[in-house]
């Protein structure tokens, strides 16, 4: 479980990690979600948040 900041996470739509779908979000406010990083996920996973605005830039991640 990770939880990613920032701005208009509101509005999320959708995120994948390392190009893998989340499908267990929970929006703990205006500005945080947490995710479930899916279990194949390893080493260096780069975020990508897309809300009604649209795709965010890659947010670096390395996964344990």
């Amino acid at each position: 479980l990770i939880k990613v900041r920032g701005y208009n996470l509101s509005s999320m739509v959708s995120a994948t990690i390392d190009g893998q779908t989340v499908l267990e979000r929970l929006p703990i406010d205006a500005y945080t979600v947490a995710q479930l990083v899916p279990a194949s996920v390893s080493g260096p996973a780069p975020i990508i948040i897309t809300n009604s605005v649209g795709a965010s830039n890659s947010l670096a991640y390395t996964a344990a």
